[in-house]
């Protein structure tokens, strides 16, 4: 059963191929592409260069950049909320969508003047452009809409641009009289002014019963919006077709002001969200002073690895810190302490992970292949703590102790028993530093 983001997704498709299907049909059969220009603006020889181009067409090329930059920085503002904040799936397709609209705004503003650049070859296929896009703008307008307000103020619309964006092509492509397909093409632009003008005093009356810090300055923007889009038509009725543009403009603008507040917004709370996680998950499960995973991430970690076969626990412990605390004092202590860990990190980083499971006591958990494995990496970490006592009047001594197994008989809990059991037997032997034979 079709859902309605699935029946939107196909009926955006559709218009999509329609879109590229018709000039290709059209040149097959020899027929002339829909646009809203006349014959004479379609044989004209009349060249412009490039100067007067701008001049003539300078509000519309001004649109065509701040669109293109809007719709660039939305896409890439929805790519950055889905991938950097915690996956965020609905805000960011909330913001590629507003992209991909004023992407196609922009296609629109860039081609409305009845040619592409400067020369008479391209004025028929620009004026197709121009049109298709305008039918291409209200679905991904309605695409934006839907993920923010009610299926109900919006299912007659988007049915009803549907059908007539897909008559423009289908009339395009039967050659129909260039009057129905101005009449279609003037409908749908009439229509989608009336529909974004409805979406901003819906905004209004949403804005209104709630209490944001922005709240007066979008609901003003709002406002304007739709004295904009009144005063857009009432100049294309009166035949100022450039000051319509001028208005249109400006409230696409505002839009995109307003949307990119709202994606910032939702990547402000994002950001917030996922500093204070990883803030609590650091005090949670990291170790303040050596900074590695600390008990509660070793009691994570026993229950992540109760199923794990070939399983490891190696348990340190340093000794005489008590000594060291009375004599130099604590400082020195927690030296002593850092160095440790960063001694056992620097070992065992390839074999497992490194946890302080105690105030000198620190165990690591990871997998082996064979026992000469572990005495191997063992061997390491007694090399590199020579090689720090040779350089320190403090010397660090270590006792360890390690148990493994070869299947789930024993279960984790008495595998680090039972190691813990190994390193205290090891402390009473009274064998520091940490010595073994290669």
């Amino acid at each position: 059963m079709l859902t309605d983001n699935k029946l939107l997704r196909i009926k955006n498709g559709g218009l999509l191929l329609l879109a590229v299907f018709c000039p290709i049909f059209c040149k097959l059969f020899s027929i002339p592409l829909p646009s809203v220009m006349s014959e004479w603006d379609k044989t004209s020889l009349y060249i412009r260069n490039m100067t007067g181009y701008l001049r003539d067409n300078y509000v519309s090329i001004i649109f065509f950049f701040v669109f293109v930059t809007a719709g660039l920085t939305s896409l890439l503002l929805g790519y950055l909320i889905h991938r950097k904040f915690d996956r965020n799936r609905e805000a960011s397709f909330i913001s590629l969508r507003a992209g991909a609209f004023f992407i196609v705004s922009a296609l629109f503003f860039l081609t409305d003047a009845n040619t592409m650049f400067v020369l008479p070859s391209s004025r028929e296929l620009s004026g197709y452009i121009s049109c298709a896009s305008l039918m291409l703008m209200p679905q991904l307008f309605i695409s934006y809409i839907r993920m923010i307000t009610t299926r109900k103020t919006i299912i007659f619309s988007e049915w009803f641009f549907f059908v007539f964006s897909s008559l423009f092509f289908i009339l395009g492509m039967f050659n129909a009289p260039q009057e129905y397909i101005t009449l279609t093409v003037r409908i749908v632009g009439f229509a989608l002014c009336v529909f974004v003008m409805c979406c901003a005093l819906q905004h209004v009356r949403t804005l209104s019963g709630k209490q944001t810090e922005y709240k007066h300055l979008i609901i003003v923007l709002c406002l304007i919006q739709v004295i904009l889009i009144v005063a857009g038509i009432v100049f294309y009725f009166t035949q100022h077709r450039k000051v319509f543009m001028v208005c249109i403009g400006l409230t696409t603008t505002i839009f995109a002001y307003i949307v990119f507040s709202d994606m910032l917004n939702i990547a402000a709370r994002r950001y917030i969200k996922t500093s204070d996680y990883e803030s609590v998950k650091k005090m949670a499960y990291i170790d303040s002073l050596c900074n590695i995973s600390n008990r509660n991430a070793f009691i994570l970690e026993q229950e992540a690895s109760f199923d794990c076969d070939e399983l490891c626990y190696i348990v340190f412990d340093l000794n005489n810190l008590k000594r060291i605390n009375d004599k130099y004092g604590h400082s020195e202590g927690d030296k002593m302490i850092k160095k440790a860990a960063e001694l056992i990190s620097l070992s065992f980083d390839e074999f497992g992970k490194c946890f302080r499971i105690g105030g000198d006591e620190f165990a690591v958990i990871g997998r082996y292949k064979t026992l000469a494995q572990i005495e191997k990496e063992l061997r390491q970490l007694a090399k590199r703590i020579e090689e720090y006592n040779q350089k320190s009047n403090l010397k660090l001594d270590l006792a360890y102790g390690y148990a493994r197994r070869e299947n789930t008989d024993i279960s984790t809990y008495e595998l680090f028993s039972k190691a813990d059991k190994e390193m205290y037997r090891f402390k009473r032997r009274g064998k520091l530093p940490i010595k073994m034979n290669a």
